[in-house]
């Protein structure tokens, strides 16, 4: 991100270099995201631990503008670390920043919407991978869709043993 505070591009990790190859896929930004929102969070609840190159509400609306374009890039499929959206929107409002916040939620219930919609929201890269499951149930909980909820959990636990493992 060392360049990209304005247009908030994910360079591809593996370069090692700004080389300009960019992601264009969605699954590197939720990490990238999740990374600034817990530098938020850490300097809100310990201010004085250390001396922070920013203050909170500029790691807090980098978060924000990292979690808008991998948001664009994936409205209908689920990414790791989405079950910090909406504790991410409740600190834009809390900070003030409600235009923020509503566009995050306007997002947020798209992507929903385009959940609702699918025959199978619970894939991610691929299919077998039950990394979209965390995004589809944190957004259910939000709509407070009870039914959808136990249809996750019932999923998640049909397929349990059945999934690679591949950190083994």
């Amino acid at each position: 991100m060392r360049d990209h505070h304005t247009d908030y591009q994910i360079n591809d990790w593996f370069t090692q270099t700004d080389s300009g190859s960019w992601y264009t896929r969605a699954f590197p930004y939720a990490h990238a995201w999740n990374t600034y929102f817990s530098m938020y969070k850490t300097e809100k609840l310990h201010p004085q631990a250390v001396t922070y190159n920013h203050d909170r509400n500029t790691y807090l609306l980098r978060a924000y503008n990292i979690f808008v374009k991998g948001t664009g890039l994936s409205m209908s499929t689920g990414l790791m670390g989405e079950q910090t959206d909406l504790e991410l929107v409740q600190a834009l409002k809390d900070e003030g920043y409600v235009n923020e916040a509503n566009n995050a939620q306007t997002l947020l219930q798209s992507k929903y919407n385009n959940f609702m919609k699918s025959k199978y929201p619970f894939g991610s890269e691929y299919n077998f991978d039950n990394t979209g499951e965390e995004s589809v149930f944190v957004l259910s909980r939000w709509q407070n869709n009870v039914p959808f909820m136990k249809l996750i959990n019932s999923k998640t636990r049909a397929c349990r043993g059945s999934q690679p493992l591949w950190y083994y």
